[in-house]
């Protein structure tokens, strides 16, 4: 056994002396070209072709080119060459690449018997060549999303090398969070020929996906199929695409998965993992009753075993007892629907929790609930709670609130109520005297938020601002009314320039409108701050080359800022420097008549042609 270096070493030195050898090298194996920069490839001809190219694959490939160059050497050594049983070079073993994805991490301790409907999800996503699309469907609580999250972190690695892709509809914009992972994860470049379609754009996402292999798509907590239609991946088996929903029948061409209650031994074997064996074994007559009380919900299960778990001497018993006095007019004397059963379940868990709670932290939880239904950064929390000290604050957290799964850790230092949580505890808190002061400290909070969004954020920037936009968005559809009334023109510019900032006109558009109705119905149609707003969407106007609907807006703003607050106030300055850009814009693209006969716009284009 002899290695390559024995016999080509000689034959390989010899052929490299005609540098037209090493030009073919490189031009007939890729991976040594890709690999060497010209002076490597100069300096370093001998050792790189003994290491790069696999003398047992490519041996007779590399004869040949030797021979094309130099036949005398060539068949000088080609029957020594043919003589040799070479030793195969070790293989480098492939690296262990993470695959892109955006998987929120699960927030149940738990996950007991759904091992089936994972296998039988992961089957029907991987029977069909084409688009394959499951439905992962059931009631409130009943655990779509824990299903999908599970799937999804089991399958991710071995599966899905192309990534996963998270995406929630409820309340959510499902264009831009598809635009914002191909940018993050994907690096992707949007290009600004697309134009303002963000359709077009979510099309030359799902397009232009540059990992390769399988890809996995989670459209969570979907309400209706036309809500997704438009952003759904093309045919292709490239994709895979999971929708949980609490429709039976979201479409007739989707693969359909449904969620059933726990069986019995699953919803015991969920208790023992969340109480401990000994005490369910002891009264275990008692805990499959209290199994059927709570409809075999995973939620109820869980906020029941969490609530058992921190207390050690009480018995199932009293815990049953306890359940059926919460609820009295609702206790189980007949067979109820099953839907009624777990939300009877549920309400009662919820309360038994929020009885144990300090005041201090119901009114975390008050303040919990009065942020919108997504992801929470802790961040936020500590700004509107900022007169707590944050080691109480994060006490709890972590000992009160998290502990009794009241609150949900979805993230490094992000948190999220449930749905029927934020539901029970809003009900439960609306009379609060303290209530209030909780939503004005919020949107005291969420506009310095709004105020740290620049006119043209980077995408890091956009990828840091991004989990406080649903709750800009709550504060300036719900809680106007608790913002300080000069600050209120903050959320919707703050919401304006986080989508202008990505080319999401059809976005921006909106709450800009809004900011301007907003301010006229607060503050009165000749308010500066008025002026502001319409600066703003005369902004968005112009980046879009809508200058017919842009012209009027400024002159309307100039109109209000140069009687109240004179030429040379700063706000004044900006809004007629902007105006000076635009006019500028117009006249370099051509498009001077679309501009109105206003003297204000013909005496600054007179000026600005002279």
């Amino acid at each position: 056994m002899y290695t390559p270096r024995d016999v080509l070493l000689e034959l390989i030195q010899q052929a490299l002396t005609d540098t037209a050898f090493t030009d073919l090298v490189f031009t007939h194996f890729p991976t040594v070209n890709a690999e060497f920069t010209v002076e490597q490839r100069k300096s370093q001809r001998v050792r790189f072709l003994l290491e790069h190219i696999d003398k047992n694959k490519e041996l007779g490939k590399l004869l040949e080119l030797i021979k094309s160059v130099n036949p005398i050497v060539c068949a000088e050594f080609a029957n020594r060459i043919a003589q040799i049983e070479f030793i195969p070079l070790p293989e480098t073993p492939a690296r262990d690449i993470e695959p892109p994805s955006n998987l929120p991490l699960s927030g149940a301790k738990e996950f007991v018997g759904r091992q089936t409907e994972i296998e039988q999800l992961h089957q029907q996503l991987q029977a069909n060549n084409q688009v394959a699309i499951s439905t992962v469907t059931g009631m409130g609580g009943i655990g779509k999303t824990e299903l999908a999250l599970r799937y999804g972190w089991q399958h991710k690695q071995q599966s899905y090398p192309g990534g996963v892709c998270w995406l929630s509809e409820r309340g959510q914009d499902l264009a831009s969070q598809i635009i914002s992972y191909s940018q993050i994860q994907l690096n992707l470049k949007i290009p600004p020929e697309l134009g303002l379609d963000t359709l077009q754009q979510v099309a030359y996402c799902w397009r232009n996906w540059v990992t390769p292999g399988n890809v996995l798509v989670i459209f969570d907590d979907v309400t209706s199929y036309q809500n997704i239609e438009p952003y759904l991946p093309p045919p292709s088996g490239k994709f895979k695409v999971i929708v949980t929903t609490r429709l039976q029948h979201l479409a007739q061409a989707f693969q359909r998965l449904e969620l059933e209650i726990l069986s019995e031994e699953a919803a015991l074997e969920l208790l023992i993992s969340l109480v401990g064996a000994n005490r369910i074994n002891a009264e275990l007559d008692t805990a499959k009753h209290l199994c059927k009380w709570l409809g075999y919900l995973p939620l109820g299960l869980e906020l029941v075993g969490q609530y058992l778990a921190e207390r050690e001497d009480l018995s199932l018993a009293k815990m049953q007892q306890r359940l059926e006095q919460k609820r009295l007019e609702q206790t189980a004397l007949k067979e109820p629907t099953l839907e009624t059963t777990a939300k009877r379940g549920v309400a009662a868990a919820f309360e038994l929790s929020w009885q144990e709670l300090r005041e201090s932290a119901q009114r975390v939880a008050g303040l919990l609930s009065i942020l919108a239904l997504a992801p929470i950064p802790w961040s936020l929390v500590r700004s509107c709670l900022a007169e707590v000290d944050e080691e109480e604050l994060e006490d709890i957290r972590d000992r009160e609130l998290v502990k009794r799964s009241l609150l949900t850790r979805t993230d490094r230092d992000t948190y999220q109520l449930h749905q029927l949580l934020k539901e029970f505890i809003s009900d439960r808190l609306k009379n609060a005297e303290w209530i209030d002061n909780l939503k004005r400290q919020f949107c005291q909070a969420i506009v310095k938020v709004a105020q740290q969004i620049k006119q043209t954020p980077t995408v890091t920037e956009i990828s840091e601002i991004s989990p406080y936009i649903p709750h800009l968005a709550e504060a300036a559809e719900h809680l106007i009314n608790w913002t300080e009334p000069e600050n209120v023109i903050w959320l919707f510019t703050g919401l304006g320039r986080f989508y202008e900032g990505q080319g999401l006109y059809s976005l921006a558009e909106p709450w800009l409108k809004s900011g301007v109705s907003m301010m006229q119905k607060l503050l009165g149609a000749s308010h500066p701050s008025v002026a502001s707003s319409l600066n703003n969407l005369a902004g968005l106007y112009k980046s879009q080359g809508r200058y017919e609907e842009a012209e009027p807006l400024y002159i309307q703003a100039l109109s209000i800022l140069f009687p109240n607050l004179g030429e040379n106030h700063p706000n004044t300055q900006t809004c007629w420097s902007n105006f000076v850009t635009f006019i500028q814009q117009v006249m370099t693209q051509g498009q001077e008549s679309q501009l109105s006969d206003h003297p204000i716009t013909q005496s600054l284009l007179q000026e600005m042609k002279k």
